[in-house]
């Protein structure tokens, strides 16, 4: 009985430890779980495609400490085994359309690694399309906790599978691409495009092979920078321009070549222009297309169309800043076919410019409303008159061998300089509410002379002298102001 008395206190001493230790225990794994938990995967990219395959790189983020002093962020409750990838070409997940892989690949008590998978390019299609994914650390308890907080039992048990958990997000960390200037485009998924004629139609010579731009040492950017027949989000990205121009060597470099008929191929359309979201400038010459439609798309500012080989032309750019259509552009005007052009619904224009041909004078439908309207130029035109009077921004007004017997703009109050280039029909112009009107020049026009153009009496009118307001430090300040508006 006394040696029963004299070994009940040390083991209820032991009891008392034994329950503590197992209390701290039970803290100590609720804590690795809560800490794992709110571990996460950030930083994923996936714009990438390398030998057939797309490559997803991410960093994970281990938020258990054990020793702040020394950064051990190893998690001694939790057995990490790797990660679970999700990717399907659908937002919502479904199960049938997701696909699953898991990499064991993880390491062991860093704070910020990288990792990297390659997903192969069957789970895109033949033609490509929209690809989501998402990402998250997996891993399972490796010991019991009996209780938790010494009171109720715990959720987890040894072996049962844990997983991050960021900011209570749906266990998920998903694939988000920046805004894009332009568009300011956010979006949860990458487009991988097959460069094919289903894809892009006129444009698959020039996708597939062609380059949009040349440096001074002949440096070519290609659109299929690594030739394996697709566009990735990391060449899409780059994209900024749609162009089938070629290049020459001189002496100050490679310049585009713009005085001739050499391009790199042919366009009959822009199909495809849609998986190009960064493209703000086209630059075409020989378009063999009647039309060209662009209402679709807010961030292309600038259209430069040269050579057209057939009889009428529309353009539907009612988000582009300039806009430039030239019939031809020199060592082809017997070829010139253009008769007519239509830019009504370019309403967002502030530079203008429309080039017929000596052999084939135009007509024009000049935008319906373009109340930014800055600067315009008008060559070879047949129309009998020229309407500006709905312009009240425009500062700057070119006109060359057009057949206007008038040229009204009366109410053109922001005219600054005008020029006249061979306008041999035209008698009389009234400049007269253009208050802030700088200069204007007659070249080589019969019927219209000084005494005839009626203006402020601030104005320079000269004869013969062409342009020559742009050696002056007042023009180049309006021009600037200009392309700032753009």
């Amino acid at each position: 009985m006394k040696l029963c008395k004299k070994l009940l206190f040390p083991m209820c001493c032991l009891l008392f430890v034994w329950l503590g230790v197992s209390d701290a225990q039970a803290a100590d794994v609720d804590d690795a779980v809560s800490a794992f938990k709110d571990c996460h995967v950030y930083s994923i990219d996936m714009e990438s495609i390398k030998k057939n395959r797309i490559i997803l790189n991410w960093k994970y983020r281990n938020n258990y400490m054990t020793d702040p002093d020394h950064g051990d962020y190893s998690n001694p409750y939790i057995n990490i085994k790797g990660f679970e990838i999700q990717v399907c070409t659908d937002p919502g997940y479904p199960a049938k359309k997701v696909t699953i892989y898991k990499t064991k690949r993880y390491v062991s008590g860093a704070d910020a690694a990288s990792y990297t998978y390659r997903i192969p390019l069957s789970v895109l299609g033949k033609n490509g399309g929209k690809l989501y994914a998402r990402i998250r650390a997996y891993g399972t308890v490796k010991m019991t906790d009996g209780q938790t907080d010494g009171q109720e039992p715990a959720a987890l048990q040894a072996g049962d599978p844990v997983y991050s958990d960021y900011q209570d997000v749906g266990c998920w960390s998903g694939y988000y691409m920046s805004a894009n200037e332009q568009e300011h485009m956010e979006r949860d998924y990458c487009e991988y495009v097959k460069i094919n004629k289903q894809n892009f139609g006129g444009m698959y010579e020039l996708i597939k092979k062609g380059f949009y731009d040349c440096d001074l040492k002949g440096k070519k950017s290609y659109y299929d920078k690594n030739r394996d027949g697709w566009l990735d989000p990391s060449e899409i990205r780059q994209i900024h321009t749609v162009s089938n121009y070629s290049y020459e060597k001189s002496d100050g470099g490679y310049g585009m070549l713009t005085g001739t008929e050499k391009y790199q191929c042919r366009l009959a359309n822009l199909k495809g222009l849609k998986y190009l979201p960064w493209v703000s400038v086209i630059r075409i010459r020989d378009y063999t297309g009647s039309s060209l439609d662009l209402s679709k798309y807010r961030h292309i500012s600038d259209v430069d169309i040269r050579e057209f080989w057939q009889s009428g032309f529309r353009l539907n750019a009612p988000f582009a800043k300039v806009i430039a259509l030239y019939s031809e552009t020199g060592g082809s005007w017997q070829k010139a076919k253009l008769a007519s052009v239509d830019v009504s619904k370019c309403r967002s224009a502030v530079y203008l410019t429309i080039d017929g041909s000596v052999f084939q004078y135009v007509t024009i439908k000049l935008p319906k409303s373009a109340v930014d309207l800055r600067w315009i130029s008008v060559a070879h035109s047949s129309a009998p008159s020229i309407d500006l009077n709905k312009y009240k921004k425009l500062n700057l007004a070119y006109f060359y061998s057009n057949k206007f017997i008038q040229c009204r703009m009366s109410r053109c109050t922001a005219l600054k300089y005008v020029y006249f280039y061979g306008m041999n029909d035209v008698s009389s112009v009234d400049l007269r509410k253009a208050k802030s009107l700088k200069g204007v020049d007659i070249c080589y026009c019969g019927g219209l002379n000084a005494r005839r153009l009626k203006t402020v009496k601030a104005a320079r009118v000269t004869k013969n002298r062409g342009c020559w307001w742009e050696d002056t430090n007042a023009w180049k300040k309006l021009v600037d102001q200009i392309y700032k508006s753009m």
